[in-house]
């Protein structure tokens, strides 16, 4: 499997590369997986009306993680496997706090569409008198026939 990534490549560099990416891929997946979690819970907390608490909740995982990368970077040194773990952990994170935020139920009590009839609202007491415009549908009888029988 491992010979798709060496496609191209000459053999004695793949070789050089080789111990490298077997745990990058490893934690490529990983990725891949509590992010495609991630997606999910988000979505469904954006979807019922929770913005505010996604905005917060990203910044503050997001600084967070970068932080702790900079801090293990100045002490272990710079590396692409240490990114890829700070990466593959604030992308979990983030997994982790929507999770917790859709399973606390809390998103539940926020309103995405408002209750307020037309009436309360002056500027749109207007639109209660509006005619609709009549179709204009052309001259094909046939297909004004089939139009009315919907």
């Amino acid at each position: 499997m491992l010979a798709i990534y060496a496609w191209g490549t000459p053999g004695e560099r793949f070789e050089s590369m080789r111990p490298l990416l077997i745990p990058l891929l490893r934690i490529i997946a990983f990725y891949c997986v509590v992010d495609g979690l991630q997606v999910v819970f988000v979505g469904a907390i954006k979807g019922a009306g929770d913005t505010w608490f996604v905005l917060l909740a990203t910044v503050t995982v997001s600084t967070s993680a970068v932080l702790v990368g900079l801090a293990c970077q100045s002490y272990f040194g710079n590396s692409l496997m240490l990114w890829w773990y700070v990466i593959a952990g604030w992308v979990a994170t983030m997994g982790l706090v929507f999770a917790a935020r859709y399973a606390s139920g809390s998103w539940e009590s926020k309103r995405v569409i408002e209750t307020t009839l037309q009436k309360d609202i002056p500027f749109l007491s207007v639109l209660g008198n509006i005619q609709p415009l009549p179709l204009d549908r052309g001259g094909d009888a046939q297909a004004n026939d089939a139009i009315d029988q919907l």
